[in-house]
């Protein structure tokens, strides 16, 4: 039926199909695949750092794992990213590697390490993955900008070399933002984080 209420012999338009991968932007569910095509965007990032890492006894790496989302929402860090990086640290350094989240009153790490496959993705080196909620503090007072401010950070963090790996949700403060955002929920302070 037309606009204007006559019948017409046309047949209505659709659209073609479009393929799953598409409706997910791209997303592959192989995390090996993706792994892999991130191989290289990794190695190249970490290469400036490499000589630190290199001496580095412990790497904790901290994703962005907030919530159980689906690593496609770009929401969390991929765990096909934290996989490329603990390769390529276990390829270059000695240092014993975990990654870390922390729990909090309204949802479990693990549960979240879980949904997100971290968990399964870490069995197949030898890291760990690590609830910050259960280790050891370390209270401090630290000046920011001159004003005094009360710090509790886990101990791991303040005797590990940190690896931030923030997801893709954009801040308006920019790309460093994220990271700090991230870091700054595993640690308890007097200061806005």
């Amino acid at each position: 039926m037309s606009a204007t209420g006559e019948t017409t012999n046309e047949e209505p338009v659709r659209a073609a199909p479009v393929d799953a991968t598409e409706r997910r932007g791209g997303w592959d569910p192989d995390i090996d695949a993706r792994m892999a095509a991130l191989e290289s965007p990794v190695r190249d990032v970490l290469e400036y750092s490499l000589e630190t890492l290199a001496e580095a006894d412990r790497i904790t790496l901290v994703p962005d794992a907030h919530y159980p989302f689906h690593p496609s929402s770009g929401m969390v860090t991929d765990p096909a990213v934290i996989g490329s990086i603990v390769a390529r640290l276990q390829r270059r350094t000695d240092a014993d590697i975990a990654v870390a989240g922390a729990s909090d009153e309204r949802i479990s790490v693990d549960r979240t390490a879980e949904y997100l496959g971290y968990a399964t993705l870490l069995e197949r080196f030898d890291a760990e993955f690590v609830d910050l909620a259960n280790e050891p503090r370390t209270d401090d007072i630290r000046a920011v900008d001159g004003t005094p401010m009360a710090l509790s950070v886990p101990e791991r963090l303040a005797e590990s070399t940190v690896i931030v790996v923030p997801s893709l949700r954009p801040t308006e403060d920019g790309p460093v933002a994220g990271a700090m955002r991230t870091l700054a929920t595993l640690v308890d302070s007097t200061a806005d984080p």
